[in-house]
């Protein structure tokens, strides 16, 4: 069969050229081929389609922190909300709610930018916002069509290849051997914080279990190795969550395994059970050490703050603030509210995304988030052709929960994060469907009337 070189062919092989190339520069440790890596995706963006862009972005999500070595933040700034330009470039109109969204909530964080000198901060704030942009038009707008499948894969793959060359790099270039160094310092990959990195590796495996129908033998391998790799994080939260998702996927699959409802479920339950087998004795030594960290801050006494690593503190320290303070209320202190002088004593973030949009933007910033979050539900609701099951919320009661415990409001994958959680709620099964059945009976329709007009009917009554 010959290989047909077309734009889509294209931004593949230039996504997989990123990924070797970054490969090369850790592996060898020479940074300068991280500068023609950054070339090849951003070329490949410009020529994928929508579907491809989505998935190529949540790729990098939990890989974007291993371009910090080349100082170039506003190139990486640029990489991040690349999708924007190409989308208004490509449709040279623009969604008027969308962009009021945008314009809304930059205008508000640039208010709070100026008053409280935060300079250096705007244009990654900016990136970040103008991401909410493209996401809201590929999640409302019926005529983008999104492959989830492709997607979630995408993800996934950049999940566990984070994961798998950030230990490599460590086996290299670390005195300490992987094991002690990941005991010492926990795993995370090119995330930044192991904590961000479980989240990732979460979504991955609920947004698996959305796919479970069109499953390949490749799905089964990311489950298993996201989910190993989760414990290595030994984020606490994300373990609390990540076993609520197996409770939840054990409980489905064991009723479809009895019901014989389908091959996934039969498959994972004897895979499962094969890796269980074959590594009790490793798997018992991630629970002991998890049950360890539990109680490392205090010693044997085993309260609320060691169990939380001090969120518990931490949050209720902020919200005494903010009853004390009116203007948190009213106002915030930024994005960065953490640095400025009012909080310098205190240098914790908040850890609680929902705390975070209202120290940062005050009660009037919180609405504007839900507002825009609940016209994003409203507009996809208007346009969803599929009937939702409770597996399709599954993703966003991941991030939500895990939002309790992460300060996600700066981070630059916030708004992708929304995206990837979302996308199940389009009901893109049934529309793609629909679509192509449409300009099916559109063909069908117009070959009718041509054929009218040559026994010379007319048109009209066709």
């Amino acid at each position: 069969m010959i290989f047909k070189f077309n734009k889509d062919n294209l931004a593949n092989a230039l996504l997989f050229i990123f990924l070797s190339l970054v490969f090369v520069a850790k592996v060898l440790n020479v940074n300068f081929l991280l500068y023609p890596a950054i070339i090849a995706v951003a070329a490949s963006l410009c020529l994928g389609n929508n579907s491809f862009r989505v998935g190529a972005c949540l790729l990098l999500v939990p890989n974007i922190r291993l371009l910090d070595s080349l100082n170039i933040s506003f190139g990486i700034n640029l990489l991040i909300a690349l999708p924007v330009f190409i989308y208004l470039f490509e449709r040279r109109r623009v969604n008027f709610a969308a962009a009021m969204h945008v314009i809304i909530i930059e205008i508000w964080d640039l208010a709070h930018s100026f008053y409280f000198g935060q300079f250096n901060q705007i244009l990654p704030n900016l990136s970040t916002v103008l991401v909410l942009y493209y996401v809201e038009c590929v999640l409302t707008e019926k005529n983008i069509i999104i492959n989830y499948a492709d997607i979630t894969r995408k993800f996934c793959f950049g999940c566990i290849y984070s994961g798998v060359l950030y230990m490599i790099h460590i086996t290299l270039y670390e005195s300490l051997p992987l094991v002690d160094y990941i005991s010492l310092w926990r795993l995370y990959g090119y995330a930044g914080d192991p904590n961000y990195f479980s989240l990732y590796l979460c979504v991955g495996v609920a947004m698996l279990f959305i796919i479970k129908e069109r499953h390949k033998i490749r799905d089964y391998f990311y489950m298993l190795i996201m989910i190993g790799i989760t414990l290595l994080t030994a984020s606490k939260m994300s373990l609390v969550t990540m076993l609520l998702i197996l409770l939840y996927f054990a409980v489905y699959s064991l009723y479809s395994f009895l019901a014989n409802k389908n091959r996934f479920a039969q498959r994972i339950v004897i895979i499962g059970a094969v890796i269980g087998v074959l590594f009790s004795n490793r798997i018992a030594d991630i629970i002991n050490s998890t049950v360890i960290r539990l109680r490392e801050k205090n010693g044997s006494n085993l309260d609320i703050d060691t169990i939380t690593s001090n969120r518990f503190m931490i949050q209720n320290f902020y919200f005494a603030e903010m009853l004390a303070n009116p203007m948190i209320l009213l106002f915030g202190y930024g994005l960065q509210y953490n640095e400025t002088a009012y909080f310098r004593r205190f240098f914790h973030m908040a850890h609680n995304t929902y705390m975070d949009i209202i120290l940062s933007w005050g009660i009037p910033g919180l609405i504007i988030v839900f507002a825009v979050f609940f016209s994003i539900l409203r507009k996809m609701r208007k346009i969803r052709t599929e009937r939702l099951t409770l597996n399709h919320f599954l993703p966003l009661v991941v991030v939500g929960l895990t939002f309790l415990a992460l300060s996600c409001l700066s981070a630059t994958m916030f708004w992708w994060m929304v995206c990837a959680v979302l996308l199940p709620l389009k009901g893109l099964k049934n529309e793609s469907a629909n679509l192509l059945r449409s300009s099916r009976l559109q063909r069908t329709k117009i070959h009718f009337r041509f054929r009218n007009v040559r026994n010379g009917t007319n048109v009209s009554k066709a």
